[in-house]
């Protein structure tokens, strides 16, 4: 055969794999406009810029890395993700979440009472694990696209409830559009009880963010185990993989669970029968003066002489207990910021001091608040708390005046104050005392604080007190070097802190943020010694207090009916209890999943944002304690008195859960706390 008509052939073959390849392009793209509209409109406007499709040495469509000029795949592609498979197959890595026992702080509160005592159930029945990869996958993580075979072989191998997909290079992806059909891996998770998520040319972190989404409507009890896939060792999937594991429970946390929902259900009630104003945002504003955003961690004390030289320049903006820190030093902030729901809050507020002090203080909180923590200030606006169970009702109340959710205000109350400050179009931030975490000599707090009172009081009775649990604490970079040790919650605070910020920047492109403490770093503010930072210029702060008050504070008179309101924003709750149990004709592991999905699936939020918020944390929980203990066990009759133990404990809960509802829908909340009640009799 001629050297022409070889070449001819070649033609002919790379023209036949061409148009192959152009079919199958466009028939992905049209499968993906239809079911992923985001992804296609990603990939639709791609031009690759490094990996490019070309036929290697052995005739086969592999990914050319144009820069360092090489194949990313050594030998046969498809080969490759076949033994690939095989491995994981027999070596898999699996992430287990667990579900730990809490502290009870309110004996009339059943969730943690019913947890623990399915948590001590369990530890009486511990039973062994299967080794390597299952049939059965709960939720398989894969970092890396390639060119997507391993992704057929996976569908092909395994029984795959969720799947995760990161790919951060889009030439990559782009590829695979060109060499499998993705209409076969869409199909498979199209079915109800699976699901896909695609992160493709994001961030790890923003990822994560996107996971977050899928998790909270599949449920967290759906990560308890998470098998990961590795198909790249590129950096960006390594990355992803170590934040994945390292930061996930954290981004998912704070799901609430009934009590809390319960309580704050009640105190928007109540609150909206209240005058307090609501807090809306009806422009967009931006406002010079600094301010001051003070957190009660041992960083505040080295800024006492800072805050009282600038206090007539710039707006204080107290966060919790740095109000009782800041007023024992003679300093009285403009507005106090409070977040947490418990009638306790009141206590903390009102220790060692003069209610004369509180004057001319206004509170900002969320909706979720006790009523007497509102009636303790003369002045005060709550913003909606998202994610709770009241928002509904006191969102649909204020329309079409259109209350604000105060997204990232939580889980601590230097995240609420920040969401405030910066809703209100604050550019020039100083944080003091948001330490968020504690450092090596183990100051947890100012030593000003009402926490150093408790902690003396406690040593003279002999009581044991702890406000930082070493056996949880995590490693943290430091502000200016070194370390620093956080509890999970503070952790979660900085993540979000870290996330907020990254969201709002670009729309605030002035937006300031300094940190001048000697607590934890804060990706996206700025460090800065305190020598470093300018005094505040001067300015007509009364004037800017009664601007932020006009512009953000709307009053309504309320007249709420309690019969109208239980019947409009209960009446799907109350539908609901019979269908939320588990049955007990469960077999094996994919059953118990798919009626876990069927059952969470009752209170999605789409159906019902009350009954999605006063629920999920409880079913959250008590699916995830039972997920970890029977799944994947060796032994058959492990996993049937597991689930039967299990399924006792939650239908059990779930019929307290509605007699309670029935019985007080709208009842406070009445935790306190006995060492500060037993310091005020004492101090009395």
């Amino acid at each position: 055969m001629s050297e022409a008509l070889q070449q001819l052939i070649r033609q002919a073959e790379a023209q036949k794999i061409q148009m192959e390849m152009n079919l199958l392009y466009n028939k992905n793209l049209n499968v993906f406009e239809q079911r992923l509209p985001a992804i296609h409109k990603l990939a639709s406007k791609h031009t690759p810029a490094n990996f490019v499709l070309r036929l290697d040495t052995n005739g086969k469509l592999n990914l050319f890395d144009q820069q360092q000029r090489q194949f990313l795949y050594n030998d046969n592609p498809e080969e490759l993700c076949q033994k690939q498979v095989a491995h994981f197959q027999k070596t898999s890595t699996v992430r287990k979440f667990r579900v730990s026992k809490n502290k009870e702080y309110n004996e009339r509160h059943l969730h943690i009472k019913h947890l623990n005592q399915l948590i001590d159930a369990y530890e009486e029945n511990q039973a062994p694990r299967i080794e390597g990869t299952p049939e059965f996958l709960s939720t398989l993580i894969v970092s890396g696209v390639g060119l997507g075979y391993h992704l057929l072989e996976l569908i092909e191998n395994f029984d795959i409830h969720n799947i995760v997909i990161y790919e951060n290079c889009i030439d990559s992806f782009h590829a695979s559009l060109h060499v499998i059909d993705w209409q076969r891996i869409l199909d498979y998770f199209g079915d109800e009880n699976r699901s896909i998520s695609l992160c493709i040319g994001v961030k790890p972190r923003l990822a994560l963010a996107q996971i977050e989404s899928t998790v909270h409507k599949l449920g967290i009890h759906s990560q308890v185990f998470t098998f990961v896939y590795r198909h790249s060792m590129r950096k960006a999937e390594l990355e992803f993989i170590e934040t994945y594991q390292k930061e996930l429970r954290s981004f998912i946390g704070g799901l609430g669970y009934y009590d809390d929902e319960q309580i704050g259900l009640a105190h928007a009630y109540h609150n909206l029968k209240s005058d307090s104003a609501v807090f809306i945002s009806k422009r967009t504003h931006v406002r010079k003066p600094r301010l001051l955003l003070i957190g009660n961690g041992p960083s505040l004390d080295f800024h006492q002489e800072y805050i009282e030289r600038n206090r007539d320049n710039a707006i204080i903006m107290s966060c919790g207990s740095a109000l009782g820190s800041l007023l024992r030093i003679g300093i009285k902030p403009d507005f106090h910021v409070e977040m947490e729901r418990c009638v306790l809050v009141n206590d903390f507020i009102k220790h060692g001091i003069e209610e004369s002090a509180l004057e001319d203080i206004t509170l900002l909180c969320l909706h979720s608040v006790a009523p007497e923590t509102i009636k303790t200030f003369s002045k005060s606006c709550y913003a909606i708390k998202p994610n709770d169970a009241g928002g509904p009702l006191v969102f649909n109340y204020y329309q079409p005046q259109r209350a604000n959710e105060l997204i990232y205000s939580n889980p601590t109350v230097a995240n609420c104050g920040l969401a405030f400050a910066v809703s209100m179009g604050f550019i020039d931030i100083h944080l003091i005392g948001v330490d968020l975490g504690v450092p090596e000599s183990g100051e947890h707090h100012s030593q000003h604080s009402v926490y150093r009172d408790m902690e003396k009081h406690a040593e003279k009775e002999k009581r044991e007190i702890s406000f930082f649990n070493e056996d949880s604490a995590i490693l943290n970079e430091g502000n200016f070097g070194g370390q620093i040790k956080a509890s999970p919650v503070l952790n979660m605070s900085r993540i979000a802190m870290e996330r907020y910020l990254s969201l709002v920047k670009p729309a605030f492109p002035q937006l300031k943020c300094i940190n001048s403490n000697k607590g934890a770093l804060i990706s996206g503010v700025e460090s800065k010694p305190l020598e470093d930072v300018q005094d505040c210029e001067a300015y007509d702060k009364l004037k800017e207090i009664k601007e932020i008050k006009s512009d953000h504070f709307y009053y309504k008179t309320h007249e709420t009916d309690e019969a109208t309101t239980k019947l409009q924003h209960l009446k799907y709750f109350y539908s609901t209890h019979e269908k939320l149990k588990l049955s007990e004709d469960i077999h094996d592991d994919k059953a118990l999943c798919i009626e876990m999905h069927r059952a969470y699936s009752i209170a999605a939020k789409e159906k019902d944002p009350t009954t999605h918020f006063l629920l999920r944390g409880t079913i959250n929980s008590f699916f995830g304690s039972i997920v970890e203990n029977t799944l994947y066990c060796t032994d058959k009759e492990d996993f049937e008195k597991n689930l039967k133990i299990g399924i006792k404990h939650y239908n059990d809960l779930i019929d307290k859960i509605y007699q309670r509802m029935h019985e007080e829908p709208f009842k406070l909340d009445e935790t306190f706390s006995p060492i500060l009640r037993d310091m005020k009799k004492v101090n009395k």
